[in-house]
């Protein structure tokens, strides 16, 4: 696992950047080897780590047997994805921040993941997004505990091991945008962390949402719109429709976060979360 240590003059904290995680995600890759082209550190360390997957990049997958970005409290040493783990562990170990690039499949604008922490909300609502998301592990305990998926990723385990941990998805996979809200995503966090003494970049204040509701595919179906990331929608409004006519409705008014129409049965194809 390739990574790229930049230290400042003086003392400071150290902040791990992480790139390509999912192998079908470019953009974070790409902004992290076009920052380091030409990057100057005042203090603290950086430490890059471009292609976390990558062997899941070079075939434009996901991921090869397991979801990286899941298996990071449990890992199985059989699969590709398990053998990665205790090398990124050691890095992340190393973490006093942590900023995990991202993509997603809808179209739709940048934003973040964090938590209700006060530092961990400060970071990431430091970063270039229209959102920043909180609840994730919270919903899934209240809803779905039984569900693997939540598990434990990159930011989870950094946090464990005390870290203030942020994910920042930067945009559509092959929106060549994605790429540039990478790489303000990295500068604002060098600027947010003190490693980089730069003019403060003022984003508009992001909005504030809290996941409070999981839409799981459970049978044969389709959404029932052309579902963009943060578009409202109402309580009772019709979410998806099954092939059997049964509706899936939305519990409360809310924005839809990450729909993703072409997910298997079983598996989580949108989420629902309210403004604060």
């Amino acid at each position: 696992m390739e990574q790229f240590t930049f230290s400042g003059r003086d003392a400071g904290p150290t902040l791990v950047v992480l790139g390509g995680v999912h192998g079908n995600e470019p953009c974070g890759p790409a902004a992290i080897r076009r920052m380091m082209e030409d990057l100057t550190i005042d203090a603290g360390t950086l430490i890059c780590v471009p292609e976390v997957n990558k062997l899941a990049l070079e075939k434009n997958v996901r991921f090869i047997d397991a979801n990286l970005n899941r298996v990071m409290g449990a890992p199985d040493a059989a699969t590709y994805e398990g053998s990665l783990v205790p090398e990124l562990r050691s890095i992340l170990d190393k973490a006093d921040y942590l900023l995990d690039l991202h993509s997603y499949t809808a179209g739709g604008p940048p934003f973040a993941f964090g938590t209700q922490e006060e530092k961990t909300l400060a970071f990431a609502r430091a970063l270039p997004a229209a959102a920043v998301v909180t609840g994730w592990e919270e919903c899934y305990a209240k809803t779905h505990p039984h569900l693997v998926a939540p598990g434990i990723g990159t930011t989870e385990y950094a946090r464990q091991q005390g870290a203030i941990a942020a994910t920042f998805e930067c945009g559509q996979h092959q929106d060549p945008a994605a790429m540039e809200f990478g790489c303000s995503a990295i500068r604002a966090a060098l600027v947010h962390t003190g490693l980089m003494q730069d003019a403060a970049a003022f984003w508009k204040a992001p909005q504030h949402i809290r996941l409070d509701h999981i839409f799981i595919k459970e049978k044969p179906g389709r959404h029932a719109g052309v579902w963009k990331h943060l578009d409202a929608i109402a309580a009772g409004e019709i979410f998806a429709v099954f092939d059997d006519g049964s509706e899936q409705i939305a519990p409360n008014d809310g924005v839809i976060i990450m729909p993703h129409p072409g997910v298997g049965e079983g598996v989580e194809w949108g989420y629902l979360g309210i403004e604060l």
